[in-house]
């Protein structure tokens, strides 16, 4: 087992924040408490010249004895200490500067630190022969009863807010840690692993984001083992005749005419091994492909009177009658793919036409955009093959599974998805097949 310590993530997470909170808690109870200190001596040092005032009219109309003085201010808040010279009041914590000392003698109250390293205040009379010095008691006064109670809020309030972020550590880091599990399944192969979430935050879109990811991985698996299996059986097919008929040319047992129509069916069908090798490459070339470096203005009407005329032979052996729209219509793509698309779509529309047949191709332009209609009236669409027309290898007529390999079609929509168009088509069984292209200019 791996051991996590400090790398892992809700660690570093709990550690990050309690230091955060630590210092900034810190960092507030000592700009609050400064603020609020200084204010504290200000009314300290008020009450404690009160006191010094009452203290020193009560001594000297009254006559009152030290002692006894000492006895009536002295509280739990107050500390009253009488020095009966000027050097043992004078210490060292305590240092009077020549203008108190005179001060003093003459009567006044004067006010000071306690101490170098303390900020309490004290307020100091002669009466008779002594000083009488009044100031907070040390460990009972008003900055020590706010410091420590600012202190024990400060604790609870960090030791709180350590416990519910530990807690809210735990709640964020949970999902991601499903998260991580979920993603060794995949990386196994398993892309049935889905994470169930209710939240609809960030955390909840990633799980969400990530059972697409599988689901598409899962449909992409699914389409590379029927691609293997159908390039396989399109490729076993071929051969196996290929095959046959080479072993019984090789015999020699064979008339003329069977030899001859033998070699034919070898030739057709190394005709089909061509085509389906080329057609993969074309389509591979496709899928990789994204970079325009091809792509320049061409008359799109001209390229599709030269496809055309290329298959005259095809729809002259069919006796199909032409009707032409065409728009004079430039355009900026790659010109050869273009001539691809063509090729495939009109040979589709004469392969899948009734003989004298009506082959309609149209191609106008409208403000900024091209379409392109490719209308026959043959055979049509079955309704439960039109999902699948543009898939690789599928072939929607299985009267003529023999007759090409189910790739034309893939390749068209490729091409011209590369130039940012659209292809649909409308089909209806036993009335024909249009195709819709339509492209930006």
């Amino acid at each position: 087992m791996r051991k996590h310590g400090f790398k892992s993530l809700y660690m570093k997470f709990v550690v990050m924040f309690m230091g955060i909170l630590w210092l900034s808690s810190f960092a507030a109870f000592r700009i609050g408490f400064i603020y609020m200190e200084d204010s504290l001596i200000t009314n300290i040092k008020a009450q404690l010249y009160e006191k010094a005032i009452t203290s020193l009219q009560l001594s000297r109309k009254y006559s009152i004895k030290q002692g006894d003085l000492e006895k009536i201010l002295n509280n739990e808040n107050v500390k009253v200490s009488i020095y009966y010279n000027m050097d043992e009041f004078n210490s060292d914590s305590v240092v009077l500067t020549q203008s108190e000392r005179l001060n003093l003698d003459e009567g006044e109250i004067i006010e000071g630190k306690l101490s170098k390293h303390s900020r309490l205040p004290f307020a100091a009379f002669k009466t008779g022969n002594s000083i009488v010095v009044i100031s907070p008691s040390i460990n009972n006064n008003t900055i020590m009863f706010l410091k420590t109670m600012i202190g024990i809020v400060l604790i609870i309030c960090v030791a709180l807010g350590s416990l519910l972020i530990a807690i809210a550590a735990r709640m964020i880091v949970k999902p991601i840690k499903r998260l991580t599990a979920a993603t060794k399944e995949v990386s196994k192969g398993n892309f049935d692993v889905k994470i169930q979430t209710k939240s609809h935050d960030e955390i909840g879109q990633l799980a969400d984001n990530f059972n697409i990811m599988t689901e598409e991985l899962k449909n992409i698996e699914y389409l590379r083992k029927d691609f293997i299996s159908s390039v396989s059986h399109e490729f076993r097919t071929p051969m196996t005749s290929i095959q046959g008929f080479g072993k019984l040319l090789k015999e020699g047992s064979l008339s003329k005419e069977q030899a001859d129509e033998y070699a034919d069916i070898i030739i057709s069908e190394t005709g089909r091994l061509e085509n389906l090798s080329s057609n993969l490459l074309k389509l591979s070339y496709l899928e990789n492909r994204a970079i325009h470096e091809q792509y320049r203005s061409f008359s799109l009407d001209e390229q599709i009177r030269r496809v055309i005329l290329l298959l005259e032979n095809k729809w002259s052996e069919k006796n199909i009658e032409l009707d032409l729209e065409l728009d004079e219509v430039n355009f900026i793509g790659d010109e050869e793919l273009m001539h691809q698309v063509w090729t495939n779509l009109i040979t589709n529309a004469i392969k899948f036409s009734n003989n004298g047949g009506v082959l309609k191709i149209v191609l106008k332009k409208e403000d900024n955009e091209i379409h392109v209609r490719i209308e026959d009236n043959g055979i049509g669409i079955a309704d439960e093959d039109k999902d699948r027309i543009f898939e690789k290898f599928y072939k929607g007529d299985k009267s003529r599974n023999n007759d090409g390999n189910g790739l034309g079609l893939s390749i068209v929509k490729k091409i011209i998805e590369l130039h940012n168009g659209t292809v649909y088509f409308q089909s209806e069984l036993g009335k024909g097949t249009t195709f819709f292209i339509e492209l930006k200019e």
